[in-house]
């Protein structure tokens, strides 16, 4: 693997992506088709009750993959399991976040070229924790790029305003369709 160097100042997009928990509510649903637990048989839409032998709350979400689909199993370039002590380490280069505490999580800072999922409960600040990651980021002189998908950019600028986030070098976008 080619270890990446980036140089202070440089005028490109820093590739840290964050994704919230809402992703698989914003998914598009095509292809998917909800099939009794009980008997096999296949509805288009949830329902309670299956349509086939009577059972309530028999029904679970599955991928309609029908023979012959563009899904089909890749086993040329598949790689075998493997000890972990015969892997050969990296030196992956990090950037600090600013806080002492996320960047222990993430083991240090942020791992270029990663993507870190941040979960959490409504109000519990993961916008506002991003925003001043970001926020330190563009300090440092990268640019760092914030997507949203629960808020618009306008909402995002006044949650930045109170914070006192305002950098050039920090871009925000508000996307829906991550598909």
């Amino acid at each position: 693997m080619k270890q990446i160097t980036i140089k202070k100042g440089e005028s490109k997009i820093f590739p840290f992506f964050i994704f919230y928990s809402f992703l698989c509510a914003h998914m598009s649903k095509t292809g998917v088709v909800y099939v009794c637990q009980h008997c096999g048989w296949k509805s288009l839409k949830w329902v309670g009750r299956c349509g086939g032998c009577g059972e309530w709350d028999s029904t679970i979400e599955e991928l309609d993959t029908p023979p012959g689909s563009r899904y089909k199993s890749v086993t040329s370039n598949r790689e075998l399991p493997q000890p972990i002590t015969l892997i050969k380490s990296l030196e992956c280069p990090c950037i600090e976040t600013g806080m002492k505490e996320f960047d222990r999580i993430l083991g240090g800072g942020l791992i270029v070229g990663s993507a870190v999922l941040i979960g959490g409960t409504p109000g519990i600040g993961k916008s506002t924790l991003l925003l001043q990651v970001c926020q330190y980021i563009s300090q440092k002189g990268y640019t760092t790029l914030y997507v949203t998908g629960e808020e618009s950019v306008a909402q995002t600028k006044l949650r930045a305003e109170r914070l006192s986030i305002l950098s050039d070098n920090l871009l925000v976008v508000a996307e829906t369709n991550v598909i």
